[in-house]
């Protein structure tokens, strides 16, 4: 769904960035891309899967920062504006965040709308 919706505003990353962002994935992996190449394959699955989900969020991140650009810098001194105007006591602590990717692996064999048109329904987390 999101491949779609670049293609709607003329956004394709080209081969070479999904290649690059793989072989930097398996980089983060210790691993060289051939290396990440066979340990799905190993899995079942196929490595143009995994490209297709990098592509699908290369362009939605494309396109969210293309809409949003203006108002989605924010920063610290915005928010300690807004705390205080809101008459709440501004926490000056402050929080360091780490992020970490989610990789969804669609099973092989499994049809092309499981990944790219959003059909099946998200499960959730027994963690949750």
């Amino acid at each position: 769904m999101k491949i779609k919706e670049a293609k709607k505003f003329g956004v394709d990353p080209g081969a070479s960035d999904i290649d690059q962002a793989f072989g930097g994935m398996a980089q983060r992996m210790r691993l060289s891309g051939d290396q990440l190449t066979k340990l799905l394959e190993g899995k079942g699955i196929r490595p143009d899967t995994l490209k297709q989900r990098i592509k699908a969020d290369m362009v939605w991140s494309n396109l969210v920062r293309g809409r949003f650009k203006e108002s989605l810098q924010v920063g610290e001194k915005d928010v300690a504006e807004r705390v205080k105007e809101a008459g709440e006591a501004a926490d000056t602590e402050a929080f360091e965040y780490r992020m970490q990717p989610v990789v969804l692996i669609v099973p092989r064999g499994a049809p092309q709308s499981e990944f790219e048109d959003g059909a099946r329904k998200p499960r959730p987390c027994a963690n949750a």
